[in-house]
């Protein structure tokens, strides 16, 4: 969704020491169902801190469950605070339900809001101009739409149906382009996830 490895061989090698990435896993009934819902989110924030959201919520830092989430005590680390908000409390508050979420604000700005069934945000500080993804770049101007790493040039992508012939971070020309440029490495398990990356 959003990383802050926009160059052409970020997805070669050990990411940066300060790499920042937020990847969602969306999973689909079958493949005659239009719309997908987000079944997990991964989040890496530097080399030292990683994420795992997953539905229930379950919350997962650095491989360690974290079982004692309240709304009462926020849980602070070095890079991130996690804690329990409510969603009359955002604003807006344009969730469809309503409800606890999970929030994580990092050290570099960045929000997370996650309602633990299939919705997220994520609220990018003002100024931040270095980072590219479906997202965008949030510099305030056009065009966001910059192509992502999964390109037929690409060939650990495993995913052939959606790679597109462009180069990593060029201006995409639809909107298909854009997102399956953003496909993420893995096909899920799922028949529809099977049968969409062989097309």
């Amino acid at each position: 969704m959003v990383t802050t490895e926009c160059t052409v061989d970020a997805d070669k090698g050990m990411p940066s020491s300060d790499m920042f990435s937020i990847m969602a896993i969306f999973e689909r009934v079958d493949s005659e169902t239009i719309r997908s819902y987000t079944k997990e989110l991964q989040i890496t924030n530097t080399n030292e801190e990683r994420y795992i959201l997953k539905q229930g919520p379950k919350v997962v830092r650095n491989l360690e469950e974290l079982t004692e989430l309240s709304s009462t005590s926020p849980v602070q680390f070095s890079t991130s605070k996690i804690e329990i908000v409510r969603t009359e409390d955002q604003n807006p508050n344009n969730w469809k339900v309503q409800g606890d979420l999970v929030k994580i604000t990092f050290a570099n700005g960045y929000e997370l809001l996650w309602d633990g069934v299939k919705t997220f945000k994520i609220i990018a500080p003002e100024g931040q101009v270095d980072n590219c993804g479906l997202c965008g770049n949030n510099d305030g101007q056009g065009p966001d739409m910059l192509t992502g790493p999964h390109t037929v040039n690409e060939t650990s992508r495993e995913c052939d149906g959606k790679k597109v012939d462009v180069t990593f971070n060029s201006e995409a020309s639809s909107e298909a382009e854009l997102i399956n440029s953003w496909f993420a490495e893995k096909i899920g398990d799922s028949s529809a996830c099977q049968e969409e990356c062989r097309s």
